[in-house]
């Protein structure tokens, strides 16, 4: 059953009073408590990679840690974590891309300096061997 209770106009406008100051108190009390409670840490692990064929790149990973203080969905937290690897991403990208870049196509070059240096050894020795047969088949006859 259903109690109706009515109430003057002069009793509403203070319960609707009332009501906007408690809204105004809940914001300041959310606002403190985020302050206080609502920090999360960041952890960016930032690696240098240089692979067999000496080329260099790097990788950005990064954890949310919200440990007891502030909550965070799962779905706030890849979207933090996505973000700030798209960041630190792009910042060593063009802080140091370049270098990089420079540091891989030097790389480059020298595997294939050292590869022909290699095959212009072994065609140096072919060919001392050949002049050293000939010389040897000239003496022998």
């Amino acid at each position: 059953m259903k109690r109706i209770i009515q109430i003057s106009e002069k009793e509403y406008k203070e319960l609707a009073e009332k009501a906007s100051y408690n809204q105004v108190e809940i914001e300041r009390l959310a606002r403190e408590m985020y302050e206080k409670k609502g920090v999360f840490r960041i952890e960016l692990e930032i690696s240098v990679h240089q692979d067999y064929h000496e080329v260099i790149s790097f990788n950005v990973t990064s954890w949310v840690s919200d440990t007891d203080r502030y909550e965070l969905s799962y779905e706030a937290r890849h979207k933090i974590m996505e973000y700030a690897q798209k960041k630190m991403q792009d910042l060593m990208t063009r802080k140091f891309g370049r270098q990089i870049n420079n540091i891989n196509l030097w790389n480059k070059r020298l595997d294939s300096l050292r590869k022909w240096k290699w095959k212009f050894i072994g065609l140096t020795v072919f060919g001392w061997l050949a002049a050293l047969a000939i010389l040897i088949i000239n003496i022998l006859n």
